[in-house]
C-alpha cells in the first residue's frame, strides 16, 4: 500500500445538492469510463436504490460541464478538488459534500476494501464543516514470479525514501511501513514480507504469501 484515495462530490452551490440523494435523477460527471470513480459510484447507487445518471470523461473536461451547467456534480477521486480541475474550478462559488455514515456503511457492504475517511473541515476551497468519504488503498502490485531479492529490494527502496517520491507525488508524503495492514485482500510478497518485518510490522496471517 502506498496511499489512500478519497471520493467525495462537488457541485455548484447555486444548485442547492448538499447531499448524496439530493442527486436523484440528475447528471455526475465520474471520471473515465470503468475507471474506480465509476465503478465505486455505481456501486453505492445499486445498493442504495438512488438513480444517477453518471458520466464519463476526461476530469478537467467534467469540471467544465459543470461550470456550464451540462452536468450537475463532480464524483472525484481525491479528498477535494486538485491539479487541472482546480484551475478549472478558481474563482467559482462551489460546494464540497460526502456521505453519511450509513453511506459509507453501505458501501463497504460492496466493496469490502473501502474504507471510510474522515475529511477535516476547509481542507480546501467548497468545504465547510467535515466530511465523511470512503477511500481505496493505491498498491503496488506484482506476480509470485518476481524474484524474492526483487521484491524486497523496491519494498525498501520506497519506504526508505518517501519523501523522494513525495517530491513527485505529494500524496505519498503520509506513506509508513504500517500502511500495508490495509492490505486486507492481498497477500504480501515473500520478498515484502521480510522488509515490514524488519520495520517491526507484525502481518496478520491473511496477508502471509500462501
Amino acid at each position: 500500500p502506498l496511499y489512500d484515495t478519497a471520493f467525495s462530490f462537488v457541485t455548484k452551490r447555486e444548485a442547492g445538492l448538499a447531499r448524496l440523494a439530493d442527486l436523484a435523477g440528475r447528471q455526475v460527471g465520474v471520471g473515465p469510463a470503468g475507471g474506480s470513480g465509476q465503478v465505486m459510484l455505481n456501486g453505492v447507487l445499486r445498493r442504495l436504490g438512488i438513480a444517477v445518471a453518471t458520466v464519463t470523461g476526461p476530469s478537467a473536461d467534467l469540471a467544465r460541464r459543470l461550470l456550464a451547467g451540462e452536468i450537475d456534480a463532480l464524483w472525484l477521486a481525491g479528498s477535494l478538488p486538485a491539479g487541472t480541475v482546480t484551475e478549472v474550478l478558481t474563482g467559482a462559488d462551489m460546494r464540497a459534500f460526502g456521505l453519511t455514515a450509513d453511506e459509507v456503511a453501505a458501501c463497504r457492504e460492496v466493496f469490502s476494501y473501502a474504507a471510510s475517511e474522515r475529511i477535516a473541515a476547509a481542507t480546501g476551497s467548497g468545504q465547510g464543516g467535515a466530511i465523511f468519504a470512503i477511500s481505496v488503498w493505491n498498491f503496488a502490485g506484482t506476480t509470485d514470479r518476481l524474484p524474492d531479492e526483487v521484491a524486497a529490494a523496491i519494498t525498501r527502496l520506497a519506504l526508505g525514501r518517501v519523501r523522494d517520491l513525495a517530491r513527485v507525488v505529494p500524496v505519498l508524503a503520509g506513506t509508513t511501513a504500517a500502511d500495508v495492514l490495509a492490505a486486507t485482500f492481498m497477500p504480501v510478497h515473500p520478498g515484502a514480507v521480510a522488509v515490514y518485518r524488519e520495520q517491526g510490522i507484525t502481518l496478520p496471517s491473511g496477508l502471509l504469501p500462501p
